[in-house]
């Protein structure tokens, strides 16, 4: 037994598994004692339901407490030194911090917009000076400017994709398995991240099973925002910044390959929604049901299998990304050019979705006009009745 428990590999999933218990235990016990949090009068907010059926909204505070006491862990297990001798690591925990600070706010107070950029923002700034950025430049301003870029983006991106049931979650859980995965592959192991990320996977783990459609529970503001930033920031580590510090080039433009392939469902979400939504001379920031996991179901599809098409999607960005990392180094223009070729495949593919959409809607609408009205006509495009889920675009403004 004590052979057992000196395995390093036992104790790590042993702390997963545990994290994915109490995450479950935590969000039911908040379910049952906190049913308006993060529940608002819709008539003062952006956000869209696909019903009047509303649900608390207390998943992110789950996701936060799991990272306090992952923390806590490496502190107790690590040394405390070894973290608070390096400001990485206390940027870090601020950032994390203020990033759930700052939706758990969000979902009592709804603040104002530019009040919750500049928050972003700070999160940003505070990564940036403790020494977690981008380095793909030799010049310090293009590492700057694309660090806060990447990560108000990221923590846009993560609030856009929480819009219906299991979306989120099934998307985070993937980024930091793909990022635990070239952590483990490359060998540099960084045990305080490792136990971070899996401490924050076992919380999406056990949250996941009260937010698969049909969802009991939304991980609201508090959740996205810390995803965001978590997110972001990890990847910053151990995908941005794969060859190390940048020497001599102005810019080292294979360096996108990994996130790409990694991020790709919320990036191509977040372009497609922004793009169309400014087309119709809309705001890009205000929700509404056109986003990527909508229109999949528009298509056809339940929603349960929108989720486990974004399951599977992500799997193969996991394995993708692992290959990209082991041969990026030796071939950096044909992974770069297989990263982005993998993106617009994907991205036309969704595409093809929204085209397929609006020209059935339109021949519905012509068959409509050729023939007497009717009362009560249902809407052309109307989903079922049976969904439950929440659009919860709230992005910068809400």
């Amino acid at each position: 037994m004590k052979a057992l428990f000196a395995n390093q590999t036992f104790i790590y999933l042993l702390f997963f598994v545990a994290a994915s218990i109490v995450s479950f235990l935590v969000n039911r016990w908040l379910l049952s004692r906190s049913v308006k949090l993060g529940v608002r009068d819709l008539s003062k907010t952006d956000m869209i339901r696909w019903t009047s059926v509303t649900k608390p909204s207390v998943g992110g505070i789950s996701f936060f407490a799991l990272f306090v006491l992952s923390f806590v862990g490496v502190a107790i297990f690590g040394g405390s030194e070894l973290l608070f001798s390096n400001a990485s690591y206390i940027g870090l925990f601020a950032a994390m911090s203020f990033a759930f600070l700052l939706g758990l706010a969000d979902d009592v107070y709804n603040i104002n917009p530019s009040l919750k950029f500049m928050g972003q923002l700070l999160c940003a700034n505070v990564l940036y000076f403790s020494g977690i950025f981008i380095d793909i430049s030799i010049l310090a301003e293009i590492n700057y400017v694309l660090t806060l870029l990447w990560v108000v983006g990221m923590m846009n991106s993560i609030n856009m994709l929480d819009n219906m049931d299991g979306i989120t979650g099934i998307t985070s859980a993937a980024i930091i398995l793909a990022t635990l995965g070239v952590m483990l592959v490359s060998g540099a192991v960084s045990v305080p991240y490792l136990i971070l990320m899996l401490g924050v996977l076992g919380a999406l783990i056990g949250f996941l099973r009260l937010n698969w459609n049909p969802a009991k529970v939304y991980m609201g503001d508090a959740g996205s925002q810390f995803l965001g930033a978590f997110l972001a920031s990890i990847a910053m580590v151990f995908l941005w910044n794969i060859y190390g510090i940048a020497e001599t080039q102005l810019v080292r433009w294979s360096q996108f390959a990994l996130p790409l392939i990694v991020f790709v469902l919320p990036i191509i979400d977040t372009l497609t929604v922004s793009f169309r939504r400014i087309a119709k001379g809309q705001s890009p920031f205000v929700g509404d049901r056109n986003h990527t996991t909508h229109n999949l179901a528009i298509w056809g599809l339940q929603d349960y299998q929108v989720g486990l098409t974004f399951g599977a999607v992500s799997c193969v960005s996991i394995l993708f990304g692992t290959w990209v990392y082991l041969n990026i180094v030796a071939q950096p223009i044909l992974c770069s050019l297989m990263a982005f070729v993998y993106f617009l495949l994907l991205f036309g593919g969704i595409q093809m979705v929204y085209q397929i959409n609006i020209r059935k809607s339109k021949q519905m609408a012509a068959r409509q006009a050729a023939t007497p009205k009717v009362k009560n006509l249902k809407p052309v495009l109307q989903v079922s009745r049976s969904r439950t889920q929440t659009v919860k675009d709230k992005s910068i403004v809400g």
